[in-house]
This record gives structure tokens, sequence and C-alpha cells, in this order.
């Protein structure tokens, strides 16, 4: 079997419309394809909700100090005497190259893959950082009702630290579904508008950052969508459950 192209999937991840029409009947039914994607988007989702305040720092002196010693590791010894120039490596000669003519469409897909690997990076690193985070404090709960699906059921709660707002969601009852993934949004009370705040995972549970400056006395109602992999970052208007925070 031909799966998609990697650099393809990393296009739909990033909302391009990358799919031919033989990608498309083969994400149809290719679980193996499906779920390569949905992690792409996953990262894709988590990474657009990083601030400044996400930024790796250097760690203090005193980290690396305890881990020379730990490791028994000797500081370089600092010497008066000038050191000797470095040597430059040789020039090796490269075998013979493949002249290769890059149309636009093979710049973008490149591109595209170092973006989805950037990003995975970057949200890795917020990951750890989150493990370090201060206390939270629950300041807002709901239920989650059943819209579409009769047998769904869940909560959500907004939690509030140092770090920022933080809407967690757990949800029963829900049916795993190859050809699609469950999406989280918040909306205003019309639901009008809608911010998507990103994907549950297979236990159809997750946390995820509320993105800086959001008014949440706006946008009170806490939705889950059922998408599928068509490349459309709008919501699908199939809302699984839905509930409210109190104004």
């Amino acid at each position: 079997m031909q799966h998609c192209e990697k650099d393809t999937l990393a296009l739909l991840a990033l909302g391009e419309p990358a799919a031919s029409a033989e990608d498309d009947r083969h994400l149809t039914g290719c679980e193996h394809c499906q779920s390569q994607l949905a992690a792409m988007r996953a990262v894709v989702t988590a990474s657009r909700q990083i601030t400044p305040a996400d930024r790796p720092v250097s760690p203090p002196p005193a980290v690396w100090d305890r881990i020379t010693t730990e490791l028994g590791i000797q500081p370089p010894q600092q010497t008066d005497s000038p050191t000797e120039p470095t040597q430059a490596p040789p020039v090796v000669a490269l075998a013979e190259r493949r002249a290769s003519s890059w149309t636009r469409r093979a710049v973008v897909l490149t591109a595209a893959a170092a973006a989805i690997g950037v990003l995975a990076g970057v949200v890795g690193v917020g990951i750890v950082q989150s493990r370090e985070s201060p206390a939270s404090v629950v300041t807002a709960t709901t239920e989650l009702k059943p819209l579409s699906v009769a047998e769904a059921s869940g909560s959500a709660s907004l939690n509030s630290s140092s770090a920022g707002e933080t809407l967690t969601v757990q949800i029963s009852g829900l049916r795993q579904v190859p050809h699609g993934f469950y999406e989280v949004w918040l909306a205003d009370a019309q639901t009008k508008k809608m911010i998507s705040v990103g994907v549950l995972d297979p236990g159809n549970h997750g946390s995820f950052d509320v993105p800086v400056g959001l008014d949440l006395t706006e946008f009170r109602v806490v939705d889950v969508s059922l998408e599928t992999f068509d490349g459309n970052p709008l919501h699908s208007a199939i809302s699984v459950v839905r509930g409210i925070f109190p104004a």
C-alpha cells in the first residue's frame, strides 16, 4: 500500500489544500495516515497557543555545576598561555552532485515538513515546562451535555495560575472514529464566534492553554465537535457535547 507523503500530511496539518484526489481517497480508508495527520494537527494546534512566556530559558550556572559534580566531570582549567589556532578541517571533495530543478511545490513541502519538526520541538519544551508550572486554582466548571451523541457526557473546568488560564475537558461515551477526531472549541453564547483550543486525546481527555487575551466572559461556551480529515480548519457543524460556564 502506498501511503500519503509526509510532506503532504504536513501541509494538510498546516491547513494547506495539498491533497490530490488520490490522497483524499487514500486518507478515507487508511488508519495509519489518519493517525499521522491527527498527530501533526495536534502539534500545530498546540504550537499556535504558545506564548513568549513558554520560550525556553538557559538554566542557571548552579545546574551545570551539579551535573558535572554528579557525573564526575572536571571543568576545564583556565590557563594564561595563548591557545594555538585551531587547524581548519580539510576540504573534502563532494561526490558528483545530481542536478535538480526544485519546483515551488517542492520548496513549500520541504518548508512545511521543517515547520512541523520545529513546532514539535517547541511543544516538547512547553510540555516539560508545564510540569514545573505553579499550582492552579479551578475558577469555573460546567457539565457537558450530549447533542448529536446521546450517550456522551462529560465536564469541563477552567483553571487559573500565574502562567495563565487552562481548559480541562473529560468526556465519556464517545466512540472511536477511524476517519476523524474530536476537537475542542471555546465560543460565544450564540456560537457565532468560535476558537479552537485543541484535539482530544484517544482517551477523550484534554488539557489546553487558553489563548492569552481571550475574553472568557464572552467565550463561555465549551463545544466538542466531530471533525474529519478534510484539511478544513473550520468547525464541522457536528457538535457532540456542549456546556457553558456561568457568567
